[in-house]
């Protein structure tokens, strides 16, 4: 099993951004949201319903757009962890 590095939402949302185009700072906040909702095993409460922007704006749809863009990134991981054969942990 390949060593482990934990890092927090902020990291890995800073990771993942580092190449492509520039995003928004609600996308990314949005993005980190998510990637903190996985990290911490899904709690309840969390996640989506915690958009901080009014319903409709282009800010809770860049918002949005990074919370998508968070389960991809953890789909994309996971699916490499098993592609590996690395044992994974189902929640």
């Amino acid at each position: 099993m390949k060593n482990q590095v934990r890092m927090t939402a902020e990291q890995a949302a800073a990771a993942i951004l580092s190449t492509g185009d520039p995003r928004s700072a609600e996308y990314r906040a949005g993005l980190e949201n998510r990637l903190d909702w996985h990290f911490r095993g899904k709690p309840k409460g969390a996640g989506l319903c915690n958009c901080p922007h009014p319903p409709g704006t282009a800010q809770a749809d860049a918002w949005f757009a990074g919370q998508e863009r968070g389960d991809f990134e953890m789909a994309a991981q996971l699916l490499n962890m098993i592609s590996e054969g690395e044992p994974c942990e189902s929640q």
